[in-house]
């Protein structure tokens, strides 16, 4: 690769040294990528401030090594604090999510699409759970997991139904999973007729199948936050 220009989002920045950054962005045409930035620490670089993870940039990179080399950055749009008030922890777990989800150097055109999606309807309207909800069930359904609601029979009262990764849904002796009216809003797409708490333990059973057990830490993060 010798000086391509690509579009994408940056999903995480490390230091890597004194004064250089290594930044994972996430791209239409490359999938994810790692990028060395020499110098971006320091105030009069030409990329400092535009490597924050959530933004949107063009960026120039060179290299034929899995480290690619920044030689130039376009800053195309970023999260204004008004967007992230109140939902950054939320952008940190897509981020780190997208991150794990997708193996290096993998062609992912779809799930990009569906997160440039996210993103650009985020700067209008508040990130809420919903939202995250709906953007991971659609990410399960891009990777070949989605979770499919059509019950088989109806739950009595006293069951309900419980979801097991490879199985689907269940039914079980007890009112504490997601009841029969429940399951037909999931079907019909309108998560915000059931519990957040369960769509939360529903989308995290399935994707921490997805991530073969790599721990999401902006999870344990906001744990610690709230308690």
């Amino acid at each position: 690769m010798r000086n391509e220009w690509f579009e994408g989002y940056i999903l995480h920045v490390k230091d890597f040294s004194e004064t250089s950054l290594i930044a994972e962005v996430f791209s239409k045409e490359l999938g994810k990528v790692s990028l060395i930035a020499k110098g971006a620490k320091k105030p009069k670089s030409k990329f400092f401030g535009a490597l924050q993870t959530s933004n949107k940039v063009r960026v120039c990179l060179s290299g034929r090594s899995d480290l690619k080399t920044l030689i130039e950055v376009e800053l195309i749009t970023s999260l204004s604090s008004a967007v992230l008030a109140g939902s950054a922890y939320s952008y940190l777990y897509i981020n780190e999510l997208i991150a794990n989800i997708i193996p290096k150097d993998t062609h992912a055109e779809d799930i990009y699409h569906a997160y440039d999606k996210l993103m650009r309807e985020s700067q209008e309207t508040k990130l809420d759970e919903y939202s995250l909800r709906a953007f991971e069930m659609g990410l399960l359904e891009l990777l070949g997991y989605g979770i499919h609601f059509a019950p088989d029979e109806v739950a009595t009262n006293k069951q309900s139904y419980h979801y097991q990764f490879a199985k689907g849904f269940v039914i079980m002796d007890d009112n504490e999973g997601f009841s029969y009216d429940e399951m037909v809003a999931l079907e019909e797409g309108k998560l915000h007729l059931v519990s957040k708490a369960k769509l939360k333990e529903l989308t995290k059973e399935a994707i921490s199948h997805c991530i073969e057990g790599k721990e999401i830490h902006s999870r344990r993060i906001f744990k610690k936050l709230k308690s």
